[in-house]
């Protein structure tokens, strides 16, 4: 009964679109009674939050602890590499969720030296539909995921 292991459970039932209300419901109370969201790895934090709004399954307190999580914790979105914070931005832009601690915390992790540097495609259009539907406008942010698209190709550097 590994963290791990109930991540993992959440992100399969999405990932083969099988919507049980009942599982995914009996799952957010495992993870929140057991307080398994302090253990969870960014990957299992991610995927977690990426299967309940694949879903669109409501789970406040599941949704507010994992936000509470990545936001409130010393710096626990450094650890979280570039699909991992492509699959929990666009979770919570699907929800909806567009609170400025949260898009805060996304900008400076975007932000930080390099890390735009490792998205490859599928992460850097996740991430910039998500920020863009936060409505997060920072030209430096911008101009760094504009950069990364033109460095693998797919537009001219001029735009």
């Amino acid at each position: 009964r590994a963290p791990r292991d109930v991540s993992r459970l959440a992100w399969s039932f999405a990932a083969l679109g099988l919507r049980n209300t009942g599982l995914m419901s009996a799952l957010a109370w495992w993870i929140l009674q057991e307080d398994l969201l302090d253990t969870f790895s960014a990957s299992d934090t991610a995927n977690t939050a990426w299967a309940y709004a694949r879903l669109e399954i409501e789970n406040q307190a599941l949704m507010e602890g994992i936000l509470h999580r990545t936001t409130y914790h010393s710096n626990f979105l450094w650890d979280f590499n570039a699909e991992s914070i492509a699959k929990f931005a666009w979770a919570f832009a699907k929800k909806g969720v567009f609170r400025p601690q949260l898009t805060g915390a996304l900008v400076r992790r975007m932000l930080e030296e390099g890390f735009v540097d490792t998205f490859g495609a599928r992460d850097i259009a996740t991430i910039a539909w998500a920020l863009t539907r936060m409505g997060v406008e920072d030209e430096v942010l911008q101009q760094r995921v504009s950069e990364q698209i033109a460095k693998m190709g797919y537009v001219s550097s001029r735009y």
